[in-house]
């Protein structure tokens, strides 16, 4: 059966391949029938991308084993969207992603830069499978993988010990993935009815709007709406800053289309709060004012201060420099002179001595310089 599905690329059966065929038809049916309702949402446009980029139309069966067409799904390591895009790859391909917008969640954007990805993959590569491969654990793991293997041109199951483990199922699960959403009507699988409105197109958004306001002026329940449009991450289209394609039921595009006011969110609009500049200015000139009150006032207090510090120390120095000194045995006028390092002459005058006779016991006032 593998051998009838139309596809550029030359499968192959073992035993890896059938569990995964088994996987699907069997243990996640439900899955199955739930994928090929979205399917038939998803599937048009990105149909349309790969035609655009001459790329096998097979490649559409990637986003069920990537995310299982969730376009809100994220992965551990942080990829994102349908096609599981990380960060730095969404910005090399040109994907916005900022606090209201990731475009990784963008169906249409997404897919755009997927299919750019890979006809770069192709391009190093020439083989499909490797594409996969290197699509999945990137193209440094299957480098390093080609190398390994020693031989000059190697295909996936030639690497596939080399590679890591969720590589080495991913090919096995693509191949499943695309046998059982071929062959399901043979296994009695049939899409699951989600309640979506299939009819469906774009209106674009001029003005910042939110999914409330769509919702009050729609009619749509923003459920729905965000299942339309996964990209927007708080309920917010920023369309204020440039012009934001919504994708919504066709009722509601023609609701839209009818009102004579703008879409928009007033709430969301900058509010023009806080002091006004006439006040900022007069409060400016007012600090000013204090400001400069404040310097002279500290100034003159420094001023104070540094007076009261010089009084203190020269009190201080004065206190420092008058010593009273008990003559004991043996001590003369030089002695003590010499001790205090002034002059005898001084000794006697500023203790009113005539001579140079000293008693045990005498106080000398002593005055240093």
């Amino acid at each position: 059966m593998l051998n009838k599905m139309p596809s550029a690329m030359r499968f192959s059966y073992n035993p890896l391949v059938r569990e995964a065929i088994e996987l699907y038809l069997f243990r996640r049916r439900g899955l199955l029938s739930s994928m090929l309702s979205l399917a038939d949402l998803y599937f048009p446009e990105i149909e349309v991308t790969l035609d655009k980029n001459a790329l096998p139309m097979e490649l559409r069966y990637l986003v069920i084993v990537e995310s299982a067409l969730n376009p809100k799904a994220i992965s551990p390591a942080g990829a994102a969207g349908l096609w599981q895009l990380m960060l730095p790859t969404g910005k090399i391909y040109g994907l916005s992603v900022n606090s209201l917008v990731d475009e990784r969640m963008d169906p249409v954007k997404s897919t755009e830069a997927a299919c750019r990805f890979l006809k770069d993959l192709y391009r190093i590569y020439g083989d499909w499978w490797l594409v996969l491969a290197a699509y999945n654990c990137g193209p440094g793991n299957v480098n390093r993988a080609l190398r390994r293997t020693g031989i000059e041109k190697p295909n996936f199951w030639e690497i596939y010990r080399y590679l890591p483990n969720e590589t080495r199922r991913y090919i096995p699960l693509f191949i499943g993935a695309y046998f059982a959403m071929h062959y399901h009507r043979e296994y009695g699988i049939v899409p699951r009815e989600l309640g979506r409105p299939l009819a469906t197109d774009y209106y674009t958004a001029s003005h910042r709007v939110t999914f409330d306001r769509i919702s009050e002026l729609t009619g749509v329940d923003t459920e729905t709406i965000s299942a339309f449009n996964p990209q927007f991450r708080r309920g917010i289209i920023p369309g204020n800053n440039q012009p934001y394609p919504v994708r919504l039921p066709l009722s509601a595009i023609i609701k839209l289309d009818s009102l004579s006011e703008e879409v928009s969110s007033p709430e969301l609009r900058v509010n023009l709060e806080g002091p006004s500049s006439s006040t900022v200015g007069k409060k400016s000139q007012k600090e000013s004012t204090e400001g400069v009150e404040e310097a002279v006032s500290t100034t003159k207090t420094k001023k104070k201060d540094r007076a009261s510090k010089r009084d203190r120390q020269s009190r201080k120095a004065k206190a420092n420099s008058h010593s009273t000194h008990k003559v004991r045995s043996g001590e003369t006028l030089y002695s003590i002179a010499h001790k205090y390092g002034v002059s005898v002459s001084e000794l006697k005058r500023a203790n009113g001595l005539k001579s140079d006779r000293l008693s045990v016991g005498q106080s000398i006032s002593v005055h240093k310089k």
